[in-house]
C-alpha cells in the first residue's frame, strides 16, 4: 500500500475526527443497533455454590458429601420465541423484570464420583432460589403413594419451600412410573392460569419419587409450530454456511493452501522459520483456551467414571487438538505469506513488520495508527446498516448479553477473549483475505489483468467471508451476505 498521503497533515486531521465522531456515534446508537438485554446480576460464583451448599444441607439431599460444578445459561430457544412471535425483544424484557420466567439462570451441580445421586439447583441472576432437580438410583426403594397423595406432598413442599402460589396453577398433565422395586413415581405439570406469552405457556413441572420431592422446574411451553418454523429458518442459515464453508475449503485450503504450497515449495520460496513459531503458538493458546474451561467441562462429566479417568480422555483430547489446531494454523500461514510476498513484492515482509529496522519506520506507524482509527468508522458501518435494515426491512438480529459470568469460572479470566480475538483474527486474515487477493494477482498477472481479478477476488471473498459466519441466528438468512 502506497503511503505517501499518510505524510499530509491534513489526512490526519481528517481521518482522526472522522474517527472519532464515529466513536460517538458507536457509543450513542450501539443498544439500538444491537438491542441488548440487562441481567439483574446480583450473585457471584463463589455466592452461588455456598447457596446450593446450604440447601443441600438443608433438604438433605444426597450425596452428602459433594463436589461442586457451577456455570451461567440463557435459554436461546425461549427468547427467540418471545423475539419473533410473543411481542418482540420489549416482551422479553418484560417477561423478566415481571418474574414470569427467568431464561438466565444460574446452575450448580452437586455430585460425588461412584454416585448415582445427585443434585442440580436453579437460581435467578439475583441469586433466589428457582428450582432443583434430585437424579436418585432407579433401585432406591421408596413406598408406592397414589396420584392424589403424590400430588398433595409435592404441593405442600412446592408451596412451603419454594414460595409456589398454586392459585395461580392449573394441574394439566399427570404420569407416573411403578419400579419393580414397588416405587412409584409421579410426575406433575401444572400451567399458569392468570398468563401466557404469545401461543406460548408458563408451566411448572414437578416430580416426586417414592415420598421425596425430586424436582421443580419452570419452563415455558413454545408451541410445536413454531419449533418447526424455527428449524426451517436454521436450516436456511446453516445452508448458506455450509456453502461457503465448501466454497471455503475448496478455493482456500485445497487450492490456496495445499496446491499452491506443493508448486511453491519446489521454487524455494517457502519459508518455514517463522511460520512453524506462530502456529506453534496458536495452536498452544488453542488448546490453552480449552483448558482454562475445564471448570465447566465437570459438568459433562459422567459419575460412573473415576475423576482421573477423566481427566486423562480430556488431556487425551487436549494434545489431539494441539496437533490438528498446529496443521490447521500451519498450512494457511504459510501459504498467505508466501503467496503475498510472491504477489506484493513490495510490501513489507510479515514476519519482519514488528523487526527492530521496519517497525521503527514511518510506513509501520502510519498504517498501524491508521488501521486503530479506522475501527470505529467500520464498527459505525455495522451499526447504521442494521439499524436500517431493521427499521425499513424488518430484518432481525437477537438481543445479546454484554456480560458472561461464565468467564469468571475460568483459570484465567482474560485468556479466552484474548487467545480467541488473536486466533481468529490472525487465521481469518490469512485465510479469507490473503490467499485469495494473492493468488487472484497472481493469476491476474499471469493473464494480464492483474486489477480485474483483484477486484473479482476482493468482491468474492467478502461474499465468501460472509456465507461462513451464516450459521449465526439472524433473519434474512442473507444478512451476513448483505453485510
Amino acid at each position: 500500500m502506497s503511503t505517501s498521503f499518510f505524510k499530509s497533515i491534513w489526512f490526519w486531521i481528517i481521518f482522526g475526527l472522522t474517527s472519532c465522531a464515529a466513536a460517538l456515534f458507536s457509543w450513542h446508537y450501539f443498544d439500538k443497533a444491537f438491542p441488548i438485554v440487562s441481567i439483574n446480576l446480583q450473585m457471584n460464583r463463589s455466592q452461588g455454590l455456598k447457596k446450593a451448599q446450604e440447601l443441600a444441607h438443608q433438604f438433605a439431599w444426597p450425596p452428602q458429601s459433594f463436589d461442586q460444578a457451577i456455570q451461567f445459561s440463557g435459554n436461546e430457544f425461549v427468547k427467540t420465541f418471545v423475539e419473533l412471535e410473543a411481542g418482540g425483544k420489549q416482551a422479553f424484557i418484560d417477561m423478566i423484570e415481571k418474574n414470569d420466567f427467568q431464561p438466565y439462570q444460574w446452575h450448580v451441580r452437586n455430585y460425588q464420583p461412584f454416585n448415582p445421586n445427585e443434585v442440580h439447583i436453579y437460581f435467578t441472576p439475583s441469586g433466589k432460589p428457582y428450582g432443583f432437580k434430585q437424579i436418585i438410583s432407579e433401585d432406591k426403594p421408596g413406598p408406592s403413594l397414589s396420584e392424589q397423595q403424590a400430588q398433595s406432598l409435592a404441593q405442600k413442599q412446592a408451596q412451603d419451600s419454594w414460595e409456589i402460589n398454586f392459585t395461580r396453577y392449573q394441574l394439566i398433565d399427570a404420569s407416573q412410573k411403578t419400579h419393580p422395586n414397588g416405587r412409584t413415581d409421579h410426575t406433575f405439570i401444572y400451567q399458569r392460569t392468570d398468563k401466557t406469552i404469545g401461543k406460548g405457556f408458563f408451566r411448572l413441572k414437578i416430580s416426586v419419587k417414592g415420598d421425596i420431592l425430586t424436582q421443580l422446574t419452570h419452563f415455558v411451553k413454545v408451541p410445536d409450530g413454531f419449533a418447526r418454523r424455527y428449524q426451517q429458518m436454521r436450516s436456511a442459515n446453516e445452508a448458506v454456511s455450509s456453502a461457503g464453508q465448501m466454497i471455503y475449503l475448496f478455493l482456500y485450503l485445497f487450492i490456496g493452501c495445499l496446491l499452491s504450497l506443493f508448486f511453491l515449495l519446489r521454487t524455494g520460496w517457502v519459508e518455514f522459520r517463522y511460520p512453524v513459531i506462530i502456529a506453534g503458538i496458536l495452536s498452544l493458546i488453542s488448546v490453552g483456551i480449552k483448558l482454562n474451561k475445564l471448570p465447566l467441562y465437570w459438568f459433562s462429566y459422567h459419575t460412573a467414571l473415576s475423576p482421573t479417568v477423566f481427566l486423562l480422555q480430556y488431556a487425551a483430547r487436549l494434545f489431539y487438538s494441539l496437533f490438528f489446531s498446529f496443521g490447521y494454523f500451519l498450512l494457511p500461514i504459510m501459504a498467505a505469506e508466501v503467496l503475498t510476498r510472491k504477489a506484493f513484492g513490495n510490501q513489507i515482509q510479515l514476519f519482519k513488520v514488528w523487526s527492530k529496522k521496519t517497525g521503527s519506520s514511518w510506513s509501520v506507524l502510519a498504517q498501524t495508527v491508521a488501521g486503530y482509527l479506522w475501527v470505529p468508522i467500520d464498527l459505525a458501518f455495522v451499526m447504521i446498516f442494521y439499524m436500517f435494515t431493521t427499521k425499513y426491512f424488518n430484518w432481525w438480529t437477537p438481543l445479546e448479553q454484554l456480560t458472561d459470568p461464565n468467564i469468571i469460572a475460568t483459570y484465567l479470566p482474560w485468556l479466552s477473549p484474548l487467545g480467541q480475538a488473536l486466533e481468529a483474527g490472525f487465521i481469518e486474515e490469512c485465510i479469507f483475505r490473503a490467499i485469495p487477493l494473492a493468488g487472484a494477482a497472481l493469476i491476474g498477472t499471469w493473464l494480464n489483468r492483474r486489477k480485474t481479478f483483484i477486484g473479482i477476488a476482493f468482491v468474492l471473498q467478502a461474499f465468501i467471508f460472509g456465507a461462513v459466519h451464516a450459521g449465526y441466528a439472524a433473519q434474512p438468512a442473507y444478512a451476513r451476505l448483505v453485510e
